[in-house]
Formats: C-alpha cells, structure tokens, sequence
C-alpha cells in the first residue's frame, strides 16, 4: 500500500465526529487529510495546512459554513475549491452556498464516499 499523495492535501471541516472518521478512512489511502471540529478549528487549519481543497458542513456551532466561506474570501484564500456538504440542506442553502466564488460541488449527507472520493480526484486532477 502506497502513502497519501502529499500534493493532495484536503480538510475536512464537520462538527460530527462520527463522519471525521469514517472521511479519515476512506480518504486517508488517495489524500493527504486533515480535520477540524468547528469553522474556528477549520480556518486555523487553512493557515498551517495549506489544503489543496476544503470539504465544508455548513451547519456548525460557534462558526457556520457561511461564515467560514466568507472568511476564506476575506482571508485570501478564496482560490481554495470548497465541496459544501450538509445534513440540513434546502434549495436556500443551497442556492446561497453555490453562489459563493470558491464552492465547486454540493453533496447532501449522508455521503456516499465513493462519489465524494471521484468529485475530489476530478477537482484536484
């Protein structure tokens, strides 16, 4: 078994633990991956991870995706490529969220790994 490309570097940003770890398994073997429990953790992260893509829930406590999105533009980081996923979606949300500059693909939970594993490789291809 091959190490995690290094030149694939993606962050997950979720507050369920449960879906951290279950991405860490299955992402782990093609991706280099970090994580954070919150958007405060999330765009530390950013900074010291450098990722290459940002897989982002939007609904969090103490920082939301919205907010996290919008500091990501204000912070310079606006060219990272963001794949939104949510368990609360609606066609708001998701209307609002895919106006955002930087959101490149909308995934509604519970995931199916397989097609997160295909988007990510397509975008970082």
């Amino acid at each position: 078994m091959s190490a995690p490309a290094a030149d694939k570097r993606v962050l997950l940003i979720d507050d369920d633990e449960s879906l951290r770890e279950l991405f860490a398994l299955a992402m782990s073997k093609e991706f280099n991956v970090a994580m954070a429990e919150d958007g405060v953790m999330g765009l530390a992260k950013v900074a010291a991870f450098k990722p290459h893509l940002i897989v982002l829930d939007l609904m969090m406590p103490r920082l939301n995706g919205f907010e996290v999105l919008r500091r990501l533009q204000a912070e310079g980081h606006g060219g990272i490529p963001v794949v939104v996923i949510t368990g609360y979606s609606d066609q708001a949300n998701e209307s609002i969220a895919s106006k955002e500059p930087n959101v490149v693909a909308f995934f509604r939970k519970p995931l199916k790994f397989s097609e997160l594993i295909l988007k990510i490789n397509g975008l970082l291809a």
